[in-house]
């Protein structure tokens, strides 16, 4: 079973790549859909929901969705 660090690893690789094809709103859905995957989600549905949110709405070019992805630990 992959650590929690692997996990987290494998959600910024596959939304970075939506983000390198140009698909801003695709990469953040990526994110947050993985953060959900699996019987122990990384994050808790509330806060994930919130996140979705703000980075929806403030999140409009590639640098600051890309920061956005990087931000979490």
């Amino acid at each position: 079973m992959a650590t929690r660090e692997e996990r987290l690893v494998r959600c910024k690789e596959e939304a970075i790549a939506r983000l390198e094809a140009g698909d801003l709103s695709g990469a953040i859905a990526s994110m947050i859909s993985d953060l959900r995957k699996a019987g122990d989600p990384l994050y808790d549905a509330t806060v994930l929901r919130e996140l979705l949110v703000e980075a929806l709405v403030h999140r409009t070019t590639p640098d600051e969705v890309r920061s956005w992805i990087n931000s979490f630990n």
